[in-house]
């Protein structure tokens, strides 16, 4: 008897144990629902996964993803998590963080070990210089003033004093700001940036301004 219920533990435990943990992303902008990634997710679960390049539709198993469904920045398809079958897959929500590289003039997210984003950015010209270290991001506004400058800064997201990551239609030449983290609207980096991130998201910026792309 002893030993049939020490067999019947280590079978639940090996059937836990079997299922697959799929990342999830999380959008700051929809509170309450997690995302997985749609094709590797149809692939865990044998499902038919089809795409339609010309119309942009996606069906999982003769079901339609809704169009409005977010995506990561590159295009990638997500699915929403609670269309999955309860105890088929697990999913986890990694920690999201952000990593600035005033080198080479980028933006890389990330939630867990998913790349969510990455985006070309425009940092502090000379004498203006972006200060490089460890932040936390802080109050979100779809439309900041500069209180110094005056000027516009869409899809703002406050990081410490004066600085910000925000939109920009001034990015394509490297540094160039007044100290700010710049993040393209022509291809909506800006707003995706902003609808992802949430407050308190972890953002280290590191390297030096390359002298020869400065304005």
């Amino acid at each position: 008897m002893f030993w049939s219920k020490i067999h019947l533990m280590i079978a639940i435990l090996a059937a836990i144990c079997a299922i697959p943990t799929i990342p999830g992303v999380a959008f700051n902008s929809k509170p309450n629902r997690v995302f997985v990634l749609a094709r590797p997710t149809a692939i865990t679960l044998g499902w038919k996964l089809t795409h339609d390049a010309v119309t942009g539709l996606t069906e999982i198993n003769g079901k339609p993803i809704p169009v409005d469904q977010p995506k990561l920045f590159d295009g990638a398809l997500l699915l929403d998590a609670s269309v999955l079958p309860p105890g088929r897959v697990k999913v986890e929500v990694g920690k999201p963080r952000v990593v600035v590289d005033l080198e080479d003039q980028n933006l890389i997210a990330r939630q867990g070990d998913i790349i969510v984003m990455f985006a070309k950015i425009s940092s502090g010209r000379q004498s203006k210089d972006t200060p490089p270290g460890s932040y936390l991001s802080g109050e979100k506004e779809s439309m900041h003033i500069s209180s110094i400058y005056g000027s516009k800064m869409p899809f703002s997201v406050h990081l410490r004093g004066n600085y910000f990551i925000h939109g920009s239609d001034q990015t394509q030449s490297g540094p160039g700001s007044h100290g700010c983290i710049r993040l393209p609207m022509y291809n909506d980096a800006a707003q995706w940036f902003f609808d992802w991130v949430a407050p308190g998201t972890p953002v280290k910026i590191h390297g030096k301004r390359p002298k020869h792309r400065t304005k």
